[in-house]
This record gives C-alpha cells, sequence and structure tokens, in this order.
C-alpha cells in the first residue's frame, strides 16, 4: 500500500477512535484538522474527566517560548514569534502559510496538559508501555521566572481506546493521556501546512478578469484555451469563451469549475514541502498530466497536475478508481509544497471541451438579425427580418426571398433549430470534402456577420466551419431536416424538429 494512502487511513481510524471515545465520555472537542476549535481540546472535556485529570503542566499558553517535536518523522520546532504573545510558527515552514490553529493548539495543550489515569507510580520497565523507543517526544521551554522546561514521551495506544501511555523524562510515572491532546507532536511537519491552495476572492472584491487560461494535457495533441469577452447573453452563456482548439460561447452551468475553479482550490492533504526536482519527478510534476496556466491582470498562476493516486483493493493492489492527485502550483505566495487534492478539485485533469461549451451554434437574438441567407450548391433563399428589436420581436415580419412572407411563429422555431444545431462533436481539422451549404446569418450593414460553412464527411456526418474555423461535426440528418424545414417555410408548412 502506498504509505501516503495508508498514513491517511491510519490517522483516519485514529481520528474515528478518538470520535467513539468523545461520544462515550460527553467530550466536545473537535478533532478535524484546522479546526479552530483544535487549539482549546484541553479545556472541553467533560466534567466527568475534569474530575479524574492529574495536571502534569499548568502554564498560560503565552508562556510557551518553544516547542520541539521529536518523533518518527524527524524535528519540527515550533517558535513564538514575540515574548508574551499567542503566535507561533513552525520554523520549517519559513515561508509556507501555515494554519494557526493547529500552532495554537500545540501551545495549548503543551501548557495545560493533563492525564486521565495514573498507571504506575514507579515503573521499572517503560518498554512495556513503548516509552523506551517513544513514538515522539516533546519539548516545551516556557518564559516563567524560572524558564522551565517539560520534555514529555509518547508511548503506545493504551487497552482504553483513544489514550496513549506517556511518561515524563527523567520520571518513572507512567499515565495514560486522551489522544487528541497529543494528536499534534504525532504528526509530519506537512501537517501543519495551511491547505487553502488559492484563496477565492471575498464577496467585497472584484474577481480578476480571467485574460487568459489554458489548459494542456498528455492525453490531447491540442490546448484548450478560454478568454474573457463580455458581450455574451446573460445568464445563459459565461462571460468566458473557448478560442482554442474551437471558437464557442460557454455553457455558464458546467464551464464555471473550469474557467474558475482555481480559485478556492483547496487540497486534502499535503505530500512534500519544498520540493526537489527529484520529488517533481517522482510524483509526475515534471511531467505533468495536467498543465493549467491562468493568466489575471497581475498574476500568472500554473497549476501542474501529477500523477493520480487510486484506491486498492483487498489485495492491495490498485484499483480504477482515482481518489486523488499530487499538485504544485506556482504563483501563490506562501505556496511551495505538493498537494494531495480530491478529484472533483481538479476537473481539468478529465474533463473534454464538449463538456463545456454551449449547446447554441451562435447567440445572436432573433431580434438583432437583419437577414439569413442559405447558399446550397448555388441555390440561394434570402430571409429578411424587418420591424423587431433585440428586446421586442412582437412586430417582427419575415420575407422568403422577396416574395413570401413566412409564418413568424414557424421562422422562429426554424431560427432556434439552426443556432441549436448539435454540437456535441467538436472537430478542428480542416475539411477533405466538398462545400454542400453555406449559411450567413446577417446582423446588418456595421456588423459582423456569422458564417456557417457545412463541407461532406462521411454518408452520415458533415464538417461545419463557423466564420471560417472548423468547429464542429454534425449528423447529416440534421442537415437533411433543415434543408426540408428551408422548404416547409416556403410551403407555408410546419417546421419539425431534429429532435
Amino acid at each position: 500500500m502506498n504509505s501516503k494512502i495508508k498514513g491517511i487511513i491510519v490517522g483516519g481510524v485514529f481520528t474515528l477512535c478518538l470520535a467513539v471515545v468523545a461520544i462515550v465520555l460527553g467530550v466536545t472537542g473537535n478533532f478535524e484538522k484546522g479546526n479552530s476549535s483544535d487549539s482549546s481540546n484541553s479545556s472541553n472535556n467533560s466534567s466527568i474527566e475534569e474530575v479524574q485529570a492529574i495536571p502534569l503542566v499548568n502554564f498560560k499558553s503565552a508562556q510557551v517560548k518553544h516547542v520541539l517535536i521529536e518523533n518518527t518523522y524527524g524535528k519540527i520546532n515550533v517558535s513564538q514569534t514575540k515574548d508574551g504573545e499567542e503566535d507561533w510558527t513552525v520554523d520549517e515552514l519559513e515561508g509556507i502559510t501555515q494554519i494557526v490553529s493547529i500552532k495554537s493548539g500545540i501551545a495549548t495543550n503543551a501548557s495545560t496538559l493533563s492525564a486521565k489515569d495514573l498507571v504506575e507510580e514507579n515503573a521499572t520497565d517503560l518498554a512495556k508501555y513503548g516509552l523506551d523507543q517513544p513514538q515522539s517526544k516533546f519539548t516545551t521551554q516556557f518564559s516563567d521566572t524560572n524558564n522551565t522546561t517539560k520534555v514529555f514521551l509518547i508511548g503506545d495506544e493504551s487497552p482504553e481506546m483513544g489514550y496513549y501511555y506517556v511518561t515524563e523524562e527523567g520520571t518513572n510515572k507512567v499515565y495514560t493521556v486522551q489522544g487528541n491532546k497529543l494528536l499534534y507532536f504525532m504528526q509530519k511537519v506537512e501537517y501543519f501546512v495551511n491547505l487553502t491552495i488559492l484563496a477565492e476572492p471575498s464577496s467585497e472584491t472584484e474577481w480578476p478578469t480571467i485574460e487568459d487560461l489554458s489548459v494542456e494535457r498528455k492525453d490531447w495533441d491540442y490546448a484548450v484555451r478560454f478568454r474573457t469577452e463580455e458581450n455574451q447573453v446573460e445568464g445563459l452563456m459565461s462571460s468566458q469563451v473557448m478560442y482554442e482548439p474551437i471558437y464557442s460561447s460557454l455553457n455558464i452551468t458546467h464551464s464555471t469549475a473550469v474557467t474558475h475553479g482555481m480559485w478556492g482550490l483547496a487540497a486534502a492533504d499535503t505530500e512534500k514541502v519544498f520540493p526537489t526536482d527529484e520529488d517533481f519527478k517522482t510524483y509526475g510534476i515534471s511531467e505533468p498530466n495536467a498543465k493549467v496556466t491562468m493568466k489575471t491582470p497581475n498574476i500568472t498562476y500554473t497549476l501542474y497536475i501529477g500523477n493520480p493516486i487510486y484506491t486498492k483493493d483487498d489485495e492491495g493492489k490498485d484499483t480504477a478508481i482515482v481518489q486523488g492527485y499530487y499538485a504544485y502550483i506556482e504563483g501563490v505566495k506562501g505556496i511551495n509544497a505538493i498537494y494531495i487534492i480530491e478529484p472533483d478539485s481538479v476537473p481539468w485533469a478529465t474533463f473534454e471541451a464538449v463538456d463545456v461549451i454551449s449547446s447554441l451554434m451562435t447567440t445572436n437574438p432573433i431580434g438583432t438579425v437583419k437577414s439569413i441567407v442559405v447558399d446550397k450548391s448555388g441555390e440561394k433563399d434570402v430571409f429578411k427580418l424587418i420591424g423587431a428589436t433585440e428586446e421586442n420581436t412582437k412586430d417582427l415580419v419575415v420575407t422568403i426571398n422577396d416574395k413570401i412572407n413566412a409564418d413568424v411563429d414557424q421562422f422562429k422555431l426554424f431560427y432556434q433549430e439552426l443556432i441549436s444545431c448539435p454540437t456535441n462533436e467538436i472537430y478542428f481539422k480542416e475539411p477533405t470534402g466538398n462545400l454542400y451549404m453555406t449559411v450567413s446569418i446577417n446582423l446588418g450593414d456595421s456588423e459582423e456577420s456569422d458564417v456557417i460553412q457545412f463541407y461532406t464527411d462521411t454518408d452520415r456526418r458533415y464538417i461545419i466551419k463557423l466564420n471560417g474555423a472548423p468547429t464542429f461535426r454534425v449528423s447529416s440528418k440534421w442537415v437533411e431536416q433543415f434543408v426540408e424545414n428551408i422548404q416547409n417555410l416556403k410551403d407555408g408548412k410546419e417546421v419539425k424538429s431534429y429532435l
């Protein structure tokens, strides 16, 4: 089993054990990492425990000058930033943003440590408690008048679930201490790293404009790129558009996680701080599965999504289920670590371009259209729209080839069929077939037109070029139905829906 995942599982079991004990004893302390209530664990015990508690240390947390933690992971130094103030920093994480509640929790637990039971007054065999080779040792220096130093050893878990054997170095007294008071002293340094990778802008702050967002993937031979264009249909379209490998408006519901998911990005855990080039290779960061680059007016952020982490089966073998990815980000102050991020938080690792684009071929409201010209192999049909505005189509009149007044309601259905042409297969190679039909949607003499060209591909497909760029491949049945609907409008018949 991957040692990291094993650690996560063990940590989860440990936390569950503590939670069960808390329920049984009526303890209300919160054991989750990063919760501000962690720092007050020692004061959140039930009245029963308070009666039984044996004080081992009794200082104010502001008197904690320094804590040295030595455990199976290595050494961690927690230092007070200024004498007498309740603020500490992990020396080994200089320059990296740390979880404030955990640092204060260390000071609180180190200064007010208490035991539940005195197991043995004068123990002659510390090995039977795991205290000859303790899993953790923490040394606390206090700033009292005597400059007191206290050293405690943490041994094995006791038969009473959720409690550990503890002794003060230099004595032979062995106690049981509740695990939630010792949790921080048994962690690796990465445990103290803040898991917010890129903070989400506050409600009072304007979100930065996405000037460009690109996604590159190992399994793609192209990049998907987005940019902000404010003239999209409000409420239906995102303010961003895709402009590579095709140009398309975006579905606001399906695209938001991709275009804005960098803000508010958080990790499930920290794997490695201050990673080396060798670490980048090990975790797949140097050759990432996905690379996301977001350019804003002031900062460019780059997220590297490395190797996936798979769940294990009963035999300890990888399954096909991904439970996380290793990731690293550049451009964020206070961040220099490889993280583990859950799959839902990194949609760039798995999304496809077709997942986020709009289902509309174009987004021109019918009231803005002046004419539509259909040229099929040299045979033209011209639809002129008169009397409508973007806000009001009540007085709309539609003529066909300057001779026929079309049924307006049927024409609206025809236009809806046109702009909602199926876009579920993107295509961006130059077509090799013949031009079959061109549809021009004209917005007026001073406005640009949208030009949709249909090229033959196979017996069942046509390739569409939108404004000169290969964009989609659509069913020949849709094209045949569209051509039939032109004739239906001319004949005063009902327009048929493709779906």
